[in-house]
């Protein structure tokens, strides 16, 4: 079964709620060449703008939860997205996130990630007091071969993760 692509879901929604493009992007705070490209596929919207969108059409966030989570493609947005299911101790989601981040990563051959997000995971695992030992071993034989510059990106993406902002409501989307 092929996956249908979140802007797609998302027109989808709106003309079966007869609403227009203007009437949803103003009421999510967006331009409508925004909101177009969001429902062309043509861009993600950020968590909280997804958040509007749903609330505009009725839209139960778990229906979107996957929908969002495949339309990323930037490993540190899932760094980010993973990070912060971690956080609110939604393990299984967040591993889930993180085997999208670490398939992203391979494709891409960006094995610096690979590595990053190694020590996202031991972390977590840390925070929850299971150390495999093995992995840890293996992240840090990894970071010796980082540069200075992947190794700032290592520090700043999992010991200093960046707080989510919300213009709508204080809980997150999913």
């Amino acid at each position: 079964m092929r996956r249908q692509p979140l802007g797609t879901f998302i027109k989808e929604r709106r003309k079966r709620y007869k609403k227009t493009q203007l009437e949803v992007s103003r009421f999510v705070g967006i331009s409508l060449k925004s909101y177009r490209r969001i429902e062309n596929n043509k861009s993600i919207p950020k968590q909280e703008t997804l958040i509007l969108i749903c609330r505009a059409l009725r839209i139960d966030t778990s229906e979107i939860k996957w929908l969002y989570l495949y339309a990323i493609r930037s490993e540190i947005q899932l760094l980010e997205l993973a990070n912060l299911y971690f956080s609110r101790g939604e393990f299984k989601f967040a591993l889930c996130v993180m085997s999208r981040f670490f398939a992203l990563s391979k494709a891409k051959k960006k094995k610096h990630f690979i590595t990053i997000g190694l020590f996202l995971l031991m972390k977590w695992d840390l925070y929850r007091g299971e150390v495999r030992k093995e992995m840890a071993r293996y992240a840090c034989e990894q970071a010796e071969s980082l540069t200075k510059k992947q190794l700032l990106l290592l520090i700043k993406t999992v010991f200093m993760p960046k707080k989510q902002k919300n213009r709508s409501t204080n809980r997150f989307l999913f």
